[in-house]
């Protein structure tokens, strides 16, 4: 869903996932937390 930026038929009414999010935090290949 973060990688391509998509949220689904509802994306008019509650906007883009670009709208919605502030900070991502995750795990990478590695195991290493970014």
């Amino acid at each position: 869903m973060l990688g391509n930026n998509s949220s689904g038929s509802r994306s008019v009414k509650y906007g883009s996932t670009i709208d919605n999010v502030k900070e991502v935090t995750f795990i990478d290949g590695k195991g290493e937390k970014k």
